[in-house]
């Protein structure tokens, strides 16, 4: 029987928001093997994905919704965005503050 992907996105709170906040992932084999073939075909004409749960799709879902630890949330939506330098230092520039500095 094959795997369904299973991809577990939380995000931890630190303790009463004192710390920062952490996102953990959680991969099934299948998940990893999404995850990875959705990262591969990133390029700048395929510059983007999602990722979303059953909840938020209407069908099965990628995103699992059932926590690994149930103080965390688990993501409803996982996009994934390919930004080039190139595009980013034209469109983002505050993300080089380094050159700020030139």
């Amino acid at each position: 029987m094959p795997l369904e992907p299973r991809v577990t996105v939380e995000i931890e709170s630190g303790e009463e928001d004192s710390t920062p906040h952490t996102v953990q992932i959680f991969l099934n084999e299948e998940g990893l093997r999404k995850l990875i073939e959705d990262l591969n075909a990133l390029s700048e004409k395929n510059d983007h994905f999602h990722m979303f749960s059953q909840d938020w799709s209407g069908s099965n879902g990628e995103l699992s919704q059932i926590p690994y630890y149930p103080q965390n949330t688990t993501a409803h939506h996982l996009k994934v965005l390919f930004r080039p330098d190139h595009w980013d230092r034209k469109y983002y520039p505050h993300m080089f503050p380094e050159e700020d500095n030139k």
